[in-house]
């Protein structure tokens, strides 16, 4: 009778935990079609599936100088997959440099009509406001596509996506402009003071840093806040100053720095989102900012981009897509050529640097 009541009870639990393992899985499922649907109303009510197919278009602008430059940025968006619009401003141009960016799927090359007298980087809201779609990215034309970056384009579609210099950048920005009683890592408070003046909205700063305006995004929405820089531009800005200006301390970055200022005093500038083409080492936008350019010859620091881009030229050439005239800075048989100039140029980038260095450091310690 003992054995008989004790095999009733082991089969009683095991009923028991069979029971217990029913209604966990089903009360697992029921918690995991409520979180599927907090997903779903989630997604709806910010707008989350439709971000994903936001009509987006790229920009940019540049002379005949730049044709191999608005050149590499189409090529590699393509070879990477991408299918948004892309317009070109162009200053300059003729019918052929015109066709070689028009032969790829989706590209329209405008003629710039509105000469600022100031450079082409001071053409940026004129390329911008050819788009008509709702997310418009400014890309420089001496960027490359290094993956494909359009999901990044989408990825705070309500802000204004732009990268903001840290501490240390700022630093080195403005190393001769900082005065006694300014803290290193921010704007000098000259500057400020000037930017404050010319804009004439916040007493203080919203923020005490520098934007970065090779590459950005932005809502139609903020259309308003482009023409206000356009027309700040032509107010602050000297004609024939030239992509960097000595002679205006408190814009010597141009477009730039004016940019800066807006986000710095400017009531009404948007509020920024997190850069992120900058983030992922297969999915980032390559910036050949030093000079000379690689359609030019190599800098060091940009040695990294010689094999893709030699990819990148090697497709758009299989796949039938004509090419400007190729220079030997982009031929992969004279990479070892590349690679030594690169280096020598390096080489005379530091010791000049070094140079420098030590005459401030001099200068310094006879004021004082």
């Amino acid at each position: 009778m003992l054995a008989q009541l004790s095999g009733r009870l082991r089969r009683d639990k095991k009923l028991k935990c069979a029971a217990l393992k029913e209604a966990f899985v089903a009360l697992r499922g029921v918690f995991a079609i409520r979180a599927l649907l907090r997903v779903f109303f989630y997604g709806a009510q910010r707008g989350i599936w439709k971000v994903a197919h936001m009509q987006n278009t790229i920009v940019t602008a540049c002379d005949r100088n730049y044709i191999w430059g608005a050149y590499i940025l189409t090529a590699s968006l393509r070879f990477h997959g991408g299918t948004d619009k892309i317009h070109v401003l162009a200053e300059d141009f003729r019918d052929e440099d015109r066709a070689l960016l028009e032969q790829f799927d989706n590209v329209t090359v405008f003629d710039e009509k509105h000469s600022t007298g100031r450079g082409v980087n001071t053409q940026k809201p004129e390329a911008i406001k050819t788009a008509t779609t709702e997310l418009i990215t400014w890309m420089d034309a001496d960027c490359m596509a290094v993956g494909n970056v359009e999901p990044l384009l989408r990825y705070c579609p309500d802000r204004f996506q732009i990268r903001a210099r840290g501490p240390e950048e700022n630093s080195e920005v403005y190393r001769r402009q900082y005065r006694q009683g300014d803290g290193e890592g921010g704007v000098p408070l000259h500057i400020l003071a000037q930017w404050q003046e010319d804009v004439a909205q916040r007493e203080e700063p919203a923020q005490n840093t520098t934007v970065i305006t090779n590459c950005f995004v932005l809502n139609r929405s903020h259309l308003p806040f482009i023409d206000f820089w356009e027309q700040q531009m032509k107010r602050v800005l000297r004609p024939g100053g030239g992509v960097v200006d000595a002679r205006n301390l408190a814009y010597q970055m141009t477009d730039e720095s004016t940019l800066s200022s807006l986000f710095a005093f400017f009531s009404d500038a948007p509020d920024i989102g997190e850069f992120q083409l900058d983030k992922d080492p297969a999915n980032h936008l390559a910036h050949f900012s030093l000079q000379p350019k690689p359609w030019v010859g190599w800098r060091k620091p940009m040695l990294t981009y010689f094999d893709p881009l030699m990819e990148i030229i090697k497709w758009a050439r299989e796949s039938g897509y004509k090419t400007p005239e190729i220079p030997f800075s982009l031929q992969a048989h004279y990479k070892p050529f590349s690679v030594l100039s690169a280096n020598l140029r390096n080489v005379r980038a530091n010791t000049r640097s070094a140079t420098s260095r030590l005459i401030r450091r001099v200068k310094r310690g006879s004021a004082n």
